[in-house]
């Protein structure tokens, strides 16, 4: 078992009194002026059939709490193919966090992956890598 000691550096995560670590203090300040959010969706399958609808419910967490996001009213879902065309679009009304809905597939719908993407307007705000992405599968036999 290998111990490494670390000298004590004047002010690193202790408190002094009563007055709280500056970095904490800046955190929390940070975390209530930009809230961040956290987007999942629960389809209810990974492969689907062309024609077929993708149905699922969508749950929008603020990101450091985990508790159910009211913040946005809002959330928008996008079917792409891989070049990134957007093949369905559609908004969906938030109540406490929670909404539910589908894509219908077209039925001359390509055999492949797609992706589904999830974000709120609050979310733009951010990098696009914070989105909710999720691959499905569309057989055409």
């Amino acid at each position: 078992m290998v111990i490494f000691l670390l000298p004590a550096l004047p002010g690193l995560g202790t408190t002094t009194g009563t007055k709280p670590f500056p970095a904490k203090e800046a955190l929390s300040a940070y975390t209530f002026a930009y809230p961040q959010q956290k987007v999942f969706l629960h389809t209810d399958r990974d492969a689907y059939f062309e024609g077929e609808s993708v149905w699922f419910q969508a749950y929008v967490a603020d990101a450091f709490s985990l508790s159910p996001d009211t913040l946005s009213e809002l959330l928008y879902v996008e079917l792409t193919n891989r070049e990134g065309d957007h093949l369905a679009y559609l908004t969906l009304r938030l109540k406490d966090g929670t909404g539910h809905g589908d894509i219908l597939l077209p039925d001359s719908m390509p055999e492949g992956n797609y992706q589904i993407r999830a974000y709120t307007n609050w979310m733009r705000n951010y990098s696009s890598d914070f989105y909710y992405s999720k691959q499905i599968y569309v057989h055409n036999p």
